[in-house]
């Protein structure tokens, strides 16, 4: 072999280890890219649905993790749908929607293989906002917001008296006497029906009335003694 056939050879060898140690190189790079924690990671909620977004060297879709705040885990899992877009060299931008999520109840989410980097779900949960103390608002039940109370109190300690519209105040109740049934009654009761029951003695008072034509009342009571008496005590 000559010399100039030695230098091609040379030459040959020389590019074919190059490009081996570049193809190494970008395995390499990929692969711990792949393997890297995700970037740019957010998670936006919208109601009964969030969207988990993150960047990373990882091309297959993406799956996440996910669980309530008061939880100790993350033991709900959702998947990609749609192939994850370029996001530079070696970089893929990943999105994936999870849900229902039931309203008031906050969650984290973290990428597969990182769930000890979790982070929330901010946004807005669902829940019913509250009432704004910018101008009063009216439920149609007669409530008002805190605003309208506010301003009444201001008024009375600025010294400003404010007219209360008169409400019909519900009569008193009849007062009703009452008279309970004596426990003798109830016993000469029991002395004389022997084998009667406490039901019974109820039933044989329930429209009794005293001298003055008031309706006996606490008639279990008195016939439970009575029949108490009666009958277990020797």
């Amino acid at each position: 072999m000559n010399k100039k056939t030695q230098k091609v050879v040379s030459i040959s060898i020389g590019l074919i280890l190059s490009i081996l140690i570049v193809v190494i190189a970008f395995r390499m790079l990929q692969g711990s890219g792949a393997n890297a924690a995700p970037n740019e990671f957010t998670c936006v909620r919208d109601g009964s649905t969030a969207t988990a977004s993150w960047v990373s060297g990882q091309s297959s879709l993406g799956t996440v993790a996910y669980g309530s705040d008061d939880g100790t885990s993350l033991p709900f899992f959702a998947q990609e749908q749609e192939t994850p877009g370029s996001a530079g060299i070696g970089q893929y931008r990943h999105s994936v929607t999870i849900g229902p999520l039931p309203a008031g109840i906050s969650y984290h989410v973290a990428v597969e293989g990182f769930t000890d980097q979790s982070i929330p779900c901010t946004g807005n949960d669902g829940t019913a906002s509250d009432v704004s103390l910018g101008s009063p608002q009216n439920d149609g039940s007669g409530l008002t917001s805190l605003i309208d109370n506010s301003e009444s109190r201001s008024d009375s300690r600025a010294g400003n008296e404010v007219e209360e519209e008169p409400t019909d105040a519900p009569e008193p109740a009849e007062y009703v006497e009452a008279s309970a049934l004596p426990l003798e009654m109830a016993t000469d009761y029991f002395n004389d029906y022997t084998e009667a029951g406490i039901n019974d003695c109820v039933e044989a008072f329930r429209f009794a009335e005293d001298d003055d034509g008031v309706r006996y009342t606490g008639l279990a009571s008195s016939c439970s003694a009575a029949w108490t008496d009666v009958n277990l005590s020797n």
